[in-house]
């Protein structure tokens, strides 16, 4: 960055930080402003590969703010808010050493934002109506402590730099056709239209070496401020520089960036961002099932089951793990009387996403292999086995409602213990249901659970069906 503009930057800071009084947190973004040193930073040392970034963001510009007096945390998972007060930051600070007015004018669309806290209400707004960089999410939600993906920082810094170039004038960046080689950028996504314009004419952001892009990952405060970095680096040589002998606007048309014109920004996008796919799903309930033989349908009593399951996802890779502990209520099992008798069932699985691995609107449908654990016990009573399982699992959401969800777990057991004529040799539970609302970190999970197994040597089917709630945690 020219030593002219940071000067410009710098001495902007104490404008800003005149404007930026509103809220408390912008308070403390601006008295933090220009005033930290990034030495003083005990997690960010000059051989750390953001060093230089966090040092002009944080120190030089004032434009991100440390989470502590001593501590950038840059390895925690960076904000929808966190990236609203960095836009919001560096937008006050062009206006004052441009001398322009970067707001969105002929726009009188408000949106009114129901979930923003008051801490945060003066940026959001404002990066989102008056400059038209961020958008808001269905139903009228900012959703700000939700994760930023590169798919979304992709998108909001398209606007961003559509906006500037609206503004200041066009660029003088030499573009590329880098996007070309990106794999798994698909042309109907929704967000490719800013990746490529992004990455061809401006260089902010890049793939990895492996030619990904990886939209669905999530950002790190290291990862945005290198961000920031290259975005006030472009802004100042491609922009500023390029038009600084015709600061005012002329009767030649702008030029956008790319051939093809970006849709100007407005307080609305024309595509709305979808919820990020979250990388923990966790589940914690249970239910009251009846036990039961096939061939009479004679019914065994009433079985009791809390359970737990957690699923950590990672793009098209899933794990997850369960774990239910059965208190029957009367002496018997289908093949054997009992007095005292529980059951113990844990197990995990690894596989892929065959779809829906980007956002939690989206359908999905998960298939994966693992090992699964089975024990009862009771009065003088132990029995166990244990053997492969296969999991597939298939949820709809229907809009923001409801989603119909339904899975089914299959094992096999090939080891018999010694001296049980009861052994089982399958395992098939299936469980069908609903979670009220369909995507939110909170929400109510219900359905019907049917567990059927057959013994070794035994054409009998056994097994319990009832209903059972779950309380789905999503972060």
């Amino acid at each position: 960055m020219s030593k002219k503009i940071i000067s410009l930057l710098l001495a902007s800071t104490l404008l800003v930080s005149v404007q930026m009084t509103g809220t408390s947190s912008q308070a403390v973004a601006a008295e933090m402003a220009g005033s930290v040193n990034v030495d003083n930073l005990v997690d960010v040392t000059p051989n750390h590969w953001a060093y230089d970034a966090v040092k002009t963001v944080v120190q030089d510009l004032g434009v991100l703010a440390p989470k502590t007096a001593t501590r950038f945390m840059g390895n925690d998972t960076t904000t929808r808010y966190e990236v609203a007060q960095a836009f919001y930051n560096t937008a006050k600070k062009l206006e004052s050493s441009t001398g322009k007015d970067l707001k969105v004018t002929g726009d009188k669309r408000q949106v009114t934002l129901t979930d923003v806290d008051s801490n945060n209400s003066a940026n959001v707004s404002s990066v989102v109506n008056e400059y038209g960089i961020m958008q808001s999410m269905p139903g009228n939600k900012f959703m700000g402590n939700e994760k930023m993906t590169r798919y979304e920082l992709a998108f909001e810094l398209n606007n961003y730099i559509s906006l500037l170039v609206k503004k200041i004038g066009r660029s003088s960046y030499d573009p590329n056709n880098r996007a070309d080689a990106l794999t798994d950028v698909k042309e109907e996504h929704w967000a490719t239209p800013a990746i490529k314009n992004i990455v061809n004419n401006t260089g902010i952001m890049t793939g990895y070496p492996d030619n990904s892009f990886k939209g669905y990952q999530t950002l790190t405060r290291y990862e945005l401020a290198a961000v920031l970095r290259k975005f006030v680096d472009y802004v100042d040589k491609y922009l500023i520089a390029a038009n600084v002998a015709t600061p005012e606007p002329t009767a030649v048309p702008t030029v956008m960036p790319t051939e093809v014109p970006t849709p100007e920004p407005t307080a609305t996008p024309v595509i709305p961002t979808k919820k990020p796919l979250s990388t923990f799903d966790l589940k914690l309930g249970g239910g009251v099932t009846t036990g039961y033989t096939d061939n009479t349908q004679k019914q065994l009593g009433l079985i009791y089951i809390p359970s737990a399951q957690l699923d950590l996802r990672f793009g098209a890779f899933q794990i997850g793990g369960n774990l239910d502990y059965s208190i029957y209520g009367n002496e018997f099992v289908p093949f054997t009387k009992v007095p005292g008798l529980t059951r113990l069932r844990t197990g995990a699985d690894l596989g892929w996403r065959i779809f829906g691995n980007e956002s939690e609107e989206d359908a999905s449908l998960y298939i994966g292999v693992g090992y699964d654990y089975m024990r009862w016990m009771g009065t003088n009573y132990t029995y166990a086995n244990h053997g492969p399982r296969a999991r597939a699992a298939l949820e709809i959401p229907l809009g923001s409602v409801l989603s119909i969800f339904g899975e089914d777990t299959f094992v096999y057991y090939p080891f018999a213990q010694a001296g049980f004529t009861n052994n089982v040799q399958w395992r098939n539970e299936g469980f069908a249901g609903i979670t009220i609302p369909a995507y939110t970190l909170f929400s109510v999970q219900l359905g019907y659970k049917d567990t059927r197994y057959v013994l070794t040597g035994n054409t009998q089917v056994y097994g319990d069906i009832g209903g059972i709630a779950n309380l789905r945690f999503r972060f």
